[in-house]
């Protein structure tokens, strides 16, 4: 009896983990295409980069810098990145949509 309750408890922590993994993964996911988006929105008006600003240089390797410590976190293994692309296209559709 007491191994059962030990086994759901267990169990129970586990997919609370998991749950806020994958909560965690979808808000990174969001962050990343938000700031992708902005970034082609900078390329979009700038046709010539030799017009581009030191903000607008510092956006694009913020979101470099950002956009690499995800893949770091959600990229561990071949099924982690995929999930977490299809994440970020989906969000960056949506927003491109707007």
């Amino acid at each position: 009896m007491k191994n059962t309750k030990l086994a759901a408890f267990i169990l129970a922590g586990v997919m609370a983990l998991s749950l806020v993994a994958c909560n965690s993964m979808e808000s990174d996911a969001k962050k990343v295409a938000k700031r992708a988006y902005e970034i082609e929105q900078i390329y979009s008006k700038k046709w010539d980069t030799s017009n581009f600003t030191r903000s607008d240089d510092n956006k694009i390797r913020e979101y470099m810098n950002f956009t690499n410590k995800m893949y770091e976190k959600h990229g561990k293994d071949r099924e982690g990145r995929e999930k977490f692309n299809s994440l970020v296209d989906k969000e960056l559709k949506k927003l491109q949509k707007e």
